[in-house]
């Protein structure tokens, strides 16, 4: 693995002498780098090169077959992507994990409805208020009551990477590590290109792991890029 390294942030994750093989096929073979805080870094290299794999591995979705992970300089090795995302660590994957037919406000914050209940009773009028001020904090006009089909698949991808922030500081994730798996396939250009930018913009909230098969646009966006063969 190749490094263009800028800046000299304080690590935050580690990576260190990581492989995964599949029958008949080796994904990942001593792989080992460092990300800083506040980093935002792509990870390119030819199809097959285990980028995504990569990303499973960081996200507890997979387990490595050898080597270790390292957050904020403790051992690192989720057991599942739910135990990730208490850790800080949360994807955005290809295919969208939004529920459609529920609306932007649920879905920011499904699966932690009871941090609204009281006695019983779901206060969704503090969920609506809390969404609305995730989406203007972040720059979006999205109605947080509104169904998140209604919404543009641009639009619906910024829903992702503003849940990542909403499930980090659930559990008070100061700097949360963010995984984008090819977020701007399907994507048109303009529509590309305001993705990026606000990933950029959001770099003083989060680190982010970034991947895509065009360098062209991992150059624009990132200011590390790490090459897998």
């Amino acid at each position: 693995m190749d490094e263009n390294i800028k800046g000299n942030n304080k690590i935050l994750f580690e990576i260190k002498g990581i492989e995964r093989s599949y029958p008949g096929v080796q994904a990942l073979k001593d792989v080992t780098f460092n990300i800083n805080r506040n980093d935002v870094i792509g990870f390119a290299g030819e199809n097959g090169a285990g980028k995504s794999t990569l990303l499973k591995l960081i996200a507890g979705v997979e387990s490595p077959d050898k080597g270790e992970m390292f957050l904020e300089g403790k051992k690192y090795a989720p057991q599942s992507f739910r135990e990730a995302n208490t850790l800080g660590v949360s994807m955005v994957f290809q295919e969208q994990n939004l529920v459609q037919s529920l609306t932007v406000y649920e879905n920011l914050f499904l699966s932690h409805e009871k941090r609204f209940q009281v006695a019983g009773t779901l206060k969704k009028r503090q969920m609506i208020s809390e969404a609305k001020r995730y989406l203007e904090s972040f720059g979006l006009e999205i109605d947080p009551r509104k169904e998140v089909s209604r919404y543009s698949f641009h639009e619906r991808q910024m829903l992702e990477i503003i849940r990542a922030f909403v499930i980090a500081d659930m559990y008070k994730i100061e700097m949360p590590l963010i995984l984008l798996d090819e977020p701007t396939a399907g994507l048109p250009e303009k529509e590309r290109e305001i993705l990026l930018d606000r990933v950029k913009s959001f770099s003083d909230k989060a680190t982010f792991i970034f991947v895509s098969h065009r360098l062209s646009e991992l150059m624009n966006a990132c200011n590390r890029i790490l090459i897998l063969k």
